[in-house]
């Protein structure tokens, strides 16, 4: 049996998902045909994070179930189909100046500022953006007993993307279920 669910994520400030680096050395945000979106192994990877603390404070003993959803090594396949999350909106681009630091030494690096592309919280018509993407939950007898923690760790996301510490990525994620 299966279940779709449809995920948006209406942003709070600017984000900023990094795609690697432009010729000129500006970090720019991940796009699909000229279009940012959110992918879904960044959802994916944030949902079993707070799906693996939700079962480890709840029920501890049943910590096998995290694999059984979300897949493990080997041929243990996952049961959660995530989609990649778009906007049709027209957005509004930035550019964020930051430091450049030195990994080993934690020290700036002279006369080196990165520029990052982000994406801001409203479009070109002062609306809030949103992404949305569907999620397709295949469940067996077990794993549907655990759906309702797999709803909250989806709306416990309340940041994507790198820059927290400067203010980028915070979100408000609801999910609901699609009439099939």
């Amino acid at each position: 049996m299966k279940k779709v669910y449809t995920i948006s994520v209406r942003l709070l400030s600017a984000m900023h998902i990094n795609a690697g680096a432009a010729p000129d050395s500006k970090r720019v945000f991940v796009k699909s045909d000229g279009m940012p979106f959110i992918p879904a192994t960044l959802m994916k990877g944030l949902v079993r994070g707070n799906f693996n603390m939700l079962i480890n404070t709840f029920v501890p003993e049943k910590g096998y179930i995290v694999d059984a959803l979300f897949g493990s090594e080997g041929y243990n396949r996952s049961h959660l189909i995530f989609d990649n999350l778009f906007t049709d909106q027209p957005l509004e681009y930035e550019n964020r100046a930051n430091v450049s630091i030195n990994r080993y030494t934690r020290k700036n690096n002279d006369k080196a500022l990165v520029f990052s592309e982000v994406v801001s919280r409203n479009d070109q018509n002062c609306e809030a953006v949103v992404f949305k993407g569907d999620v397709t939950f295949c469940y067996t007898e077990e794993t549907i007993l655990f759906e309702k923690l797999f709803l909250e760790s989806v709306k416990l996301i309340n940041s994507i993307g790198s820059g927290k510490s400067r203010g980028l990525g915070y979100s408000e994620v609801d999910i609901n279920e699609k009439a099939c």
